[in-house]
């Protein structure tokens, strides 16, 4: 069993270490929008299995918010709230945690789930809180290999990424709400 638990535990360094050097690697716009596409593409699995599982999704109210508050909720989402995030989710926990503890990895999971936490008041849904973890992790890990980075500012990056994709929600929320798919 012990060869086992090695090998998984050496496929994982393995994997990690090719994506810090694909990040580190890469250009600035893949940067940005590599993550967004991975949570464009990953969150919809989480909120879907998850909310099956726990059945907790209120589409209903949030296609009323939407209705009566599209304006408002677009510069909440899309321009207040990453920078504002970016800020209390990675930019100063980062730097506290950094002081205390030494593995780059566990704060970011640390910072993924306190992301996910005051999601679930948005709607009352664990499959949103689920889901903005997931999003929180990668807001959380860009922002370490960001922040490694000559080339990039963690914040900015991390601000943008959010942004993009909180705009994309967004727009497939209006969209979709407002041609009455959903």
């Amino acid at each position: 069993m012990g060869s086992l638990d090695t090998m998984s535990k050496g496929a994982h360094i393995f994997m990690v270490k090719r994506l810090n050097t694909y990040f580190y690697n890469c250009n600035h716009w893949q940067l940005i929008l590599f993550p967004i596409v991975v949570c464009i593409l990953v969150n919809p699995l989480i909120n879907h299995i998850s909310s099956s599982i726990i059945g907790d999704l209120q589409l209903d109210t949030e296609r009323e918010y939407y209705e009566k508050n599209s304006l408002g909720h677009f510069v909440i989402a899309v321009i207040i709230g990453p920078p504002f995030e970016t800020l209390i989710f990675q930019a100063v926990p980062f730097f506290l945690l950094s002081k205390a503890i030494k593995n780059p990895y566990f704060i970011v999971l640390i910072l993924g789930l306190l992301f996910g936490i005051p999601h679930y008041f948005n709607e009352q849904s664990y499959s949103e809180a689920l889901g903005a973890s997931f999003a929180g992790l990668i807001y959380a890990y860009i922002y370490y290999i960001a922040k490694r980075r000559k080339d990039t500012s963690a914040f900015f990056t991390t601000t943008a990424i959010h942004g993009g994709y909180n705009l994309f929600v967004f727009l497939l929320k209006y969209i979709t709400y407002n041609l009455g798919i959903l």
